[in-house]
């Protein structure tokens, strides 16, 4: 999960950051503005970087001090804004947040800077989209049709210059980078253009820039579904609650499989018609992989779903996303 991801690499940040404390210096002013998943306000502002408006939000320090870096948290994806995932990332960075303003850009073609928005749901709502394998080509299509930048605009190291461009027309002179998932890329490469400019980083989930993004998702997914297994089978309790973890979910996989199940609606408490594919119960999987906490769980939801009951399986699942319609 975010803060999981986020939690180590924030609790390094202050000693990170010690060398950039000084004084106390006044908060500056700015306007104020509500984002969804925080508890108060940040102050907002859009800065126009290369023709369009970059939303940015920022947390003041609690007890800001002269000279002290702020930290800009680079988002994951890639295509995450930063200000949807504010509030999470402010708590597992509360502890730099004492002496640091936090800094929420959201990129080009995220949040509210000219986002790339694409319904690609086709009518479904999110309690059958987590189980979706199949992307619609036509609209796809449609959504590529609609962006009239050039894709270079949307790269890495496009970001990177924008990011640097930012920080000018904020008047910050040096900072601080806090990367998770693809935010790692992001550091990597703004510490090769612009790293004369940041006194720290800390970033989590490193992404490589030479290696390929998607290259080896199937690979890192049934490896770390393999290390599931065989924890449980050397776990004394789980291996005797749930002997057949991995040939149930293998049966659950097998082609051609198709479950169309009832399950209780995680929020609303009122029943559901869903179906579920191998393929978007594979990538249910995956997900539910990434998340230590939740990946515990599987043996349990899948013993379950192997005898028609997917409702722990579904309430899982949506736990990764931040809402369910």
């Amino acid at each position: 999960s975010l803060t999981r991801a986020l939690l180590l690499p924030a609790l390094l940040l202050p000693a990170l950051l010690l060398m950039s404390c000084g004084t106390p210096r006044p908060v500056a002013t700015g306007q104020r503005c509500w984002l969804d998943g925080l508890g108060e306000a940040a102050r907002c502002q859009t800065i126009v970087v290369r023709g369009a408006a970059r939303f940015v939000a920022i947390l003041d320090a609690e007890s800001p001090l002269a000279g002290a870096a702020p930290v800009y948290f680079l988002a994951g994806g890639p295509g995450q804004a930063a200000s949807a995932v504010i509030g999470p990332a402010s708590a597992a960075l509360r502890e730099a947040r004492l002496h640091h303003d936090l800094v929420f850009v959201d990129l080009l073609g995220t949040g509210r800077s000219e986002p790339i928005a694409c319904d690609l749901d086709d009518g479904r709502d999110l309690l059958q989209t987590l189980f979706a394998a199949e992307l619609p080509t036509d609209k796809l299509a449609a959504c590529r049709a609609k962006v009239t930048r050039p894709i270079g605009d949307y790269g890495t190291i496009a970001a990177s210059d924008d990011l640097d461009a930012v920080r000018v027309a904020l008047g910050h002179t040096a900072i601080a980078l806090y990367g998770v998932s693809y935010g790692s890329r992001l550091a990597l490469v703004h510490l090769a253009r612009h790293g004369a400019t940041v006194v720290a980083a800390a970033i989590d989930g490193v992404l490589p820039p030479e290696v390929p993004i998607f290259a080896s998702f199937a690979h890192d997914g049934q490896a770390a579904l393999d290390a599931l297994i065989a924890d449980c089978a050397r776990d004394v309790a789980c291996a005797a609650r749930f002997p057949r973890f991995g040939d149930q979910l293998g049966t659950l996989l097998r082609p051609g499989a198709a479950y169309d199940v009832m399950v209780t609606h995680p929020r609303t408490g009122a029943l559901r018609r869903v179906a579920v594919t191998p393929e978007g119960l594979a990538l249910a999987v995956r997900g539910l992989l990434y998340e230590p906490q939740l990946a515990v769980g599987l043996p349990y939801a899948v013993s379950e779903a192997s005898v028609g009951r997917f409702g722990p399986l579904v309430t899982m699942a949506s736990l990764l996303v931040d809402a369910v319609s």
